[in-house]
């Protein structure tokens, strides 16, 4: 399965909102503290006009004093295709400077 997360930031209308941070955020080279919600496209290709199969949604924590590094716990809710009405979770570290990173699917509905 190949599924791509269209993130909307700089958007009319971003889909990932900043909720909370810590007193040392501003000053902190790896934003530690901050924490963000969000609700991002899902498509099967990675252009955002691709055919849409559902959303990404949960919490993101940048949650490392020396690395840019997220701590995240989302939700994939797929609303079309194949999997449509099921749900994966996924939880783990998210290292960003690194290339490649996997994260543990820890749970599912559905066909999951």
């Amino acid at each position: 399965m190949h599924i791509f997360i269209q993130d909307e930031v700089g958007d009319a209308n971003p889909t990932v909102w900043e909720v909370a941070r810590s007193n040392i955020t501003s000053t902190s080279p790896t934003s530690f503290g901050q924490v963000r919600v969000l609700d991002n496209l899902l498509t099967v290709g990675p252009d955002r006009n691709s055919q849409r199969v559902g959303r990404a949604q949960g919490l993101i924590a940048f949650a490392d004093l020396q690395e840019s590094t997220l701590t995240m716990n989302l939700n994939f809710v797929f609303t079309s295709g194949q999997y449509n009405g099921s749900t994966l979770c996924m939880l783990g570290r998210n290292p960003l400077g690194n290339q490649y990173r996997e994260l543990a699917i820890v749970g599912g509905t559905g066909v999951f």
